[in-house]
Protein backbone atom coordinates (compact mmCIF):
# COMPACT_ATOMS: atom_id res chain seq x y z
CA UNK A 1 0.00 0.00 0.00
CA UNK A 2 2.86 2.23 0.75
CA UNK A 3 4.33 1.51 -2.26
CA UNK A 4 1.05 2.60 -4.16
CA UNK A 5 0.46 5.47 -2.47
CA UNK A 6 4.31 6.70 -2.82
CA UNK A 7 3.71 7.94 -6.71
CA UNK A 8 6.83 6.49 -8.02
CA UNK A 9 5.89 4.37 -10.70
CA UNK A 10 8.93 2.37 -10.39
CA UNK A 11 7.16 0.83 -6.34
CA UNK A 12 3.77 1.33 -8.09
CA UNK A 13 4.53 -1.27 -10.32
CA UNK A 14 6.06 -3.75 -8.40
CA UNK A 15 3.27 -3.18 -6.00
CA UNK A 16 0.54 -4.28 -8.97
CA UNK A 17 2.41 -7.01 -10.18
CA UNK A 18 2.70 -8.30 -7.21
CA UNK A 19 -1.23 -8.01 -6.28
CA UNK A 20 -1.88 -9.21 -9.46
CA UNK A 21 0.23 -12.47 -8.90
CA UNK A 22 -1.20 -12.57 -5.73
CA UNK A 23 -4.89 -12.49 -6.40
CA UNK A 24 -5.05 -15.23 -9.12
CA UNK A 25 -3.09 -17.45 -7.61
CA UNK A 26 -5.34 -20.91 -6.52
CA UNK A 27 -3.64 -21.89 -3.63
CA UNK A 28 -4.46 -18.56 -1.60
CA UNK A 29 -7.30 -15.33 -1.91
CA UNK A 30 -6.87 -11.17 -1.10
CA UNK A 31 -9.27 -10.93 1.20
CA UNK A 32 -9.66 -7.17 0.59
CA UNK A 33 -11.65 -6.30 4.47
CA UNK A 34 -8.11 -7.68 6.16
CA UNK A 35 -5.69 -5.08 3.97
CA UNK A 36 -6.47 -1.74 5.73
CA UNK A 37 -7.34 0.96 2.61
CA UNK A 38 -5.77 -1.41 0.00
CA UNK A 39 -9.32 -1.04 -1.75
CA UNK A 40 -9.16 2.77 -1.70
CA UNK A 41 -5.69 2.85 -2.42
CA UNK A 42 -5.81 1.16 -5.59
CA UNK A 43 -8.95 3.40 -6.64
CA UNK A 44 -7.07 6.44 -5.42
CA UNK A 45 -3.97 5.54 -7.76
CA UNK A 46 -6.34 4.68 -11.13
CA UNK A 47 -8.07 7.53 -10.82
CA UNK A 48 -4.54 9.17 -11.00
CA UNK A 49 -3.91 7.59 -14.04
CA UNK A 50 -7.63 8.18 -15.73
CA UNK A 51 -6.81 12.01 -14.65
CA UNK A 52 -3.62 12.08 -16.68
CA UNK A 53 -5.04 10.29 -19.47
CA UNK A 54 -8.20 12.34 -20.12
CA UNK A 55 -5.83 15.58 -19.92
CA UNK A 56 -4.16 14.48 -23.36
CA UNK A 57 -7.20 12.69 -24.58
CA UNK A 58 -9.48 15.00 -27.30
CA UNK A 59 -13.41 14.94 -26.05
CA UNK A 60 -15.50 13.95 -28.96
CA UNK A 61 -18.96 14.63 -27.99
CA UNK A 62 -21.24 14.16 -24.64
CA UNK A 63 -23.17 11.49 -26.33
CA UNK A 64 -21.47 8.99 -28.43
CA UNK A 65 -22.04 5.67 -27.66
CA UNK A 66 -19.61 3.52 -26.32
CA UNK A 67 -17.88 1.45 -28.94
CA UNK A 68 -19.38 -2.75 -29.27
CA UNK A 69 -17.58 -5.63 -28.40
CA UNK A 70 -17.75 -6.43 -32.17
CA UNK A 71 -16.29 -3.16 -33.46
CA UNK A 72 -13.36 -3.65 -30.47
CA UNK A 73 -12.51 -7.17 -31.62
CA UNK A 74 -12.17 -5.65 -34.99
CA UNK A 75 -9.87 -3.29 -33.98
CA UNK A 76 -7.88 -5.87 -32.01
CA UNK A 77 -7.48 -7.70 -35.26
CA UNK A 78 -6.55 -4.68 -37.29
CA UNK A 79 -3.68 -4.03 -34.52
CA UNK A 80 -2.47 -7.41 -34.50
CA UNK A 81 -1.29 -7.21 -38.15
CA UNK A 82 0.17 -4.04 -38.21
CA UNK A 83 3.12 -2.96 -36.88
CA UNK A 84 3.21 -1.31 -33.12
CA UNK A 85 4.56 2.15 -32.78
CA UNK A 86 7.02 2.28 -29.60
CA UNK A 87 6.87 5.26 -28.29
CA UNK A 88 10.29 7.40 -26.79
CA UNK A 89 11.07 6.40 -23.18
CA UNK A 90 9.97 9.17 -21.63
CA UNK A 91 7.89 10.83 -23.95
CA UNK A 92 4.26 11.42 -22.87
CA UNK A 93 3.03 8.98 -25.27
CA UNK A 94 5.34 6.30 -23.08
CA UNK A 95 3.81 7.71 -20.24
CA UNK A 96 0.20 7.84 -21.21
CA UNK A 97 0.34 3.97 -22.57
CA UNK A 98 1.76 3.43 -18.64
CA UNK A 99 -0.55 5.04 -16.95
CA UNK A 100 -3.00 2.63 -19.30
CA UNK A 101 -1.00 -0.57 -17.91
CA UNK A 102 -1.31 0.39 -14.42
CA UNK A 103 -5.33 1.84 -14.72
CA UNK A 104 -5.93 -1.87 -16.45
CA UNK A 105 -3.97 -3.77 -13.94
CA UNK A 106 -5.90 -2.32 -10.95
CA UNK A 107 -8.76 -3.70 -12.93
CA UNK A 108 -7.44 -6.81 -13.61
CA UNK A 109 -6.58 -7.62 -9.40
CA UNK A 110 -10.21 -6.28 -8.76
CA UNK A 111 -11.58 -8.50 -11.26
CA UNK A 112 -9.22 -11.49 -9.64
CA UNK A 113 -10.37 -10.56 -5.89
CA UNK A 114 -14.17 -10.71 -6.98
CA UNK A 115 -14.14 -14.53 -7.74
CA UNK A 116 -13.83 -14.64 -3.68
CA UNK A 117 -17.12 -14.39 -2.12
CA UNK A 118 -15.88 -12.63 1.29
CA UNK A 119 -14.67 -9.69 -0.89
CA UNK A 120 -18.42 -9.31 -2.66
CA UNK A 121 -18.91 -6.73 0.26
CA UNK A 122 -16.02 -3.75 -0.53
CA UNK A 123 -16.48 -4.75 -4.66
CA UNK A 124 -19.95 -3.81 -4.62
CA UNK A 125 -19.74 -0.11 -2.75
CA UNK A 126 -20.27 2.89 -4.38
CA UNK A 127 -16.43 4.27 -4.74
CA UNK A 128 -15.42 1.33 -7.04
CA UNK A 129 -18.83 1.37 -8.68
CA UNK A 130 -18.14 5.21 -9.84
CA UNK A 131 -14.54 4.50 -10.05
CA UNK A 132 -16.03 1.59 -13.09
CA UNK A 133 -18.32 4.16 -14.28
CA UNK A 134 -15.90 7.27 -14.65
CA UNK A 135 -14.02 4.63 -17.16
CA UNK A 136 -16.54 3.70 -18.96
CA UNK A 137 -18.41 7.26 -19.66
CA UNK A 138 -14.67 8.48 -21.03
CA UNK A 139 -14.84 5.44 -23.14
CA UNK A 140 -17.71 7.22 -24.39
CA UNK A 141 -17.13 10.64 -24.50
CA UNK A 142 -12.99 10.65 -25.38
CA UNK A 143 -11.38 9.62 -28.75
CA UNK A 144 -9.09 6.68 -27.36
CA UNK A 145 -8.75 6.90 -24.42
CA UNK A 146 -7.56 3.21 -23.92
CA UNK A 147 -5.01 3.85 -26.35
CA UNK A 148 -5.14 0.95 -28.39
CA UNK A 149 -8.31 -1.32 -29.26
CA UNK A 150 -6.32 -4.13 -26.74
CA UNK A 151 -6.29 -2.51 -23.98
CA UNK A 152 -10.32 -1.27 -24.67
CA UNK A 153 -11.02 -5.18 -24.85
CA UNK A 154 -8.55 -6.48 -21.79
CA UNK A 155 -10.63 -3.18 -19.91
CA UNK A 156 -14.28 -4.83 -21.50
CA UNK A 157 -13.61 -8.48 -20.50
CA UNK A 158 -12.17 -7.74 -17.06
CA UNK A 159 -15.47 -5.42 -16.05
CA UNK A 160 -17.87 -7.90 -17.55
CA UNK A 161 -16.08 -11.01 -15.03
CA UNK A 162 -16.22 -8.29 -12.53
CA UNK A 163 -19.90 -7.42 -12.73
CA UNK A 164 -21.06 -11.27 -13.48
CA UNK A 165 -19.82 -12.10 -9.98
CA UNK A 166 -20.90 -9.07 -7.81
CA UNK A 167 -23.31 -7.52 -9.72
CA UNK A 168 -26.23 -8.82 -7.36
CA UNK A 169 -24.63 -6.50 -4.57
CA UNK A 170 -23.83 -3.54 -6.34
CA UNK A 171 -24.79 -0.24 -4.46
CA UNK A 172 -25.41 2.45 -7.74
CA UNK A 173 -24.36 5.23 -6.49
CA UNK A 174 -26.58 7.60 -8.98
CA UNK A 175 -28.19 7.54 -12.23
CA UNK A 176 -25.32 8.75 -14.07
CA UNK A 177 -23.47 5.23 -12.75
CA UNK A 178 -26.30 3.60 -13.98
CA UNK A 179 -26.72 4.52 -16.93
CA UNK A 180 -22.93 3.75 -17.75
CA UNK A 181 -23.38 0.57 -17.40
CA UNK A 182 -26.10 -0.06 -18.85
CA UNK A 183 -24.35 1.44 -21.93
CA UNK A 184 -21.28 -1.10 -21.05
CA UNK A 185 -23.63 -4.27 -21.01
CA UNK A 186 -25.67 -2.94 -24.03
CA UNK A 187 -21.93 -3.22 -25.59
CA UNK A 188 -22.18 -6.70 -25.84
CA UNK A 189 -25.18 -7.19 -27.69
CA UNK A 190 -24.86 -9.09 -31.16
CA UNK A 191 -24.41 -6.44 -34.18
CA UNK A 192 -26.67 -4.36 -35.34
CA UNK A 193 -27.26 -2.29 -32.38
CA UNK A 194 -30.60 -3.01 -30.85
CA UNK A 195 -33.53 -0.71 -32.03
CA UNK A 196 -36.60 0.60 -30.72
CA UNK A 197 -40.12 -0.26 -32.02
CA UNK A 198 -43.72 0.22 -31.15
CA UNK A 199 -43.57 -3.51 -29.70
CA UNK A 200 -40.38 -2.54 -27.21
CA UNK A 201 -36.89 -2.96 -27.72
CA UNK A 202 -35.68 -5.39 -30.39
CA UNK A 203 -31.90 -7.26 -30.20
CA UNK A 204 -30.46 -9.26 -32.88
CA UNK A 205 -30.74 -12.64 -32.40
CA UNK A 206 -27.09 -14.54 -30.82
CA UNK A 207 -25.77 -16.65 -33.33
CA UNK A 208 -22.29 -18.69 -32.02
CA UNK A 209 -20.97 -18.93 -35.45
CA UNK A 210 -21.49 -15.17 -36.03
CA UNK A 211 -21.22 -13.52 -32.84
CA UNK A 212 -17.45 -15.00 -31.60
CA UNK A 213 -16.26 -14.02 -28.48
CA UNK A 214 -12.71 -14.11 -27.29
CA UNK A 215 -11.86 -15.25 -23.89
CA UNK A 216 -10.67 -13.39 -21.15
CA UNK A 217 -6.78 -13.07 -21.49
CA UNK A 218 -4.55 -14.12 -18.19
CA UNK A 219 -5.13 -12.96 -14.98
CA UNK A 220 -1.76 -11.52 -14.71
CA UNK A 221 -0.74 -7.63 -16.14
CA UNK A 222 2.26 -6.28 -16.15
CA UNK A 223 2.06 -2.59 -15.27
Amino acid sequence: MMSIKSGIHAEIRVALDTLATISCQDDGHLFLESCDDLTESLIECAEDQIALLAEHTDEVSDATLLPSYEEVARGCQSEWRSLANVPEFGSIDYELDRAVDRLICVMTILRNCSFTEQNFGILSIPPVVTFISSIIRHLRTRKMFLRTHQNTLDFMKDTLIYLSNVAHMIHLPGKEEALCLLHFLLSFAPYPAPTLAPEGVTFTAYNPLIHKYTPARSEEHTS
